[in-house]
């Protein structure tokens, strides 16, 4: 029988505002059943996510969503606009790993660690978006990342789009 797992947040991204942990269904993910999520109520039912999604497609950071009376997430009901990009190290030594994360950063992405393997990447501007993807494909080139998008700007992502192993 196949080993699933729940996908979790150790230090989500806007912790200080997160009141409410939820929980998500991840479909895409060979190995992972569901993604926990934080959030902020904004509403009845109505949450903001306050982290950036690990094995979530088309969610993203900021993103409003409604849950069931089970804490189970239902559906998006408003998008922030922001992108979301998944980076693989794999073998990647650690001065390799930083190389790329400073690099995020200093293009002014946020960072979230889901392993010492796998990172979620946060763009909140179209143009951080374009910077953060320019920069990934490069180190891509050099063999120090495999990433793949999330959620591009609240669109859905792209179906030719790779997934990363676990």
């Amino acid at each position: 029988m196949e080993s699933r797992t729940i996908g979790v947040h150790n230090a989500p991204i806007w912790r200080k505002k997160t009141d409410y942990i939820f929980m998500a269904k991840v479909d895409d993910y060979e190995g992972m059943a569901q993604e926990q999520l934080w959030g902020r109520r904004v509403g009845e039912n109505s949450f903001e996510v306050c982290c950036i999604p690990f094995f979530i497609y088309d969610l993203a950071l900021g993103d409003i969503v409604e849950i069931d009376e089970a804490s189970w997430l239902k559906r998006v009901v408003e998008r922030s606009g922001r992108a979301v990009y998944r980076a693989w190290f794999g073998s990647v030594l650690p001065a390799g790993q930083l190389e790329v994360i400073a690099e995020v950063e200093r293009l002014g992405g946020i960072v979230e660690r889901s392993s010492d393997h796998l990172v979620a990447i946060d763009a909140a501007t179209k143009a951080r978006a374009h910077a953060v993807l320019g920069a990934l494909s490069a180190f891509q080139e050099r063999n120090l990342v495999t990433f793949e998008v999330g959620s591009a700007q609240g669109t859905p992502r792209a179906t030719s789009s790779p997934t990363l192993p676990m």
